[in-house]
């Protein structure tokens, strides 16, 4: 049985998950024993934008943290990021969340 750890108050936007996986020595484990999209330093995550952040903002939020945005809608994000930059997009104003999506599965396989 996995015990989830709960990120401290500053990182409280980052799913337990995301706070394990960042907390874990092994990477490449923790990505494959939890189903993880994990390729060349990269997450795919979706983002939940406070929805008062305007157009401008948002690029330089993606600007900011080297995020590929794949697809959007008004205040969510579905899009790829380095790990090394969640802890900073974490405590940005504008963000409310940051999750890993649901394990996609595209015929039987993940991929990025």
């Amino acid at each position: 049985m996995t015990v989830q750890l709960k990120p401290p108050g500053e990182l409280r936007k980052l799913s337990s998950v995301l706070y394990e996986f960042l907390k874990t020595p092994d990477r490449e484990g923790f990505a494959k024993i939890h189903h993880i999209l994990y390729n060349n330093g990269k997450l795919r995550v979706y983002i939940l934008l406070d929805p008062a952040t305007s157009q401008e903002e948002k690029k330089t939020l993606v600007n900011t943290h080297q995020i590929i945005v794949e697809k959007e809608s008004e205040s969510l994000l579905r899009a790829l990021v380095p790990v090394d930059e969640l802890v900073s997009l974490a405590k940005e104003t504008s963000v409310l969340s940051v999750r890993l999506p649901d394990r996609p599965v595209v015929q039987g396989r993940s991929k990025l």
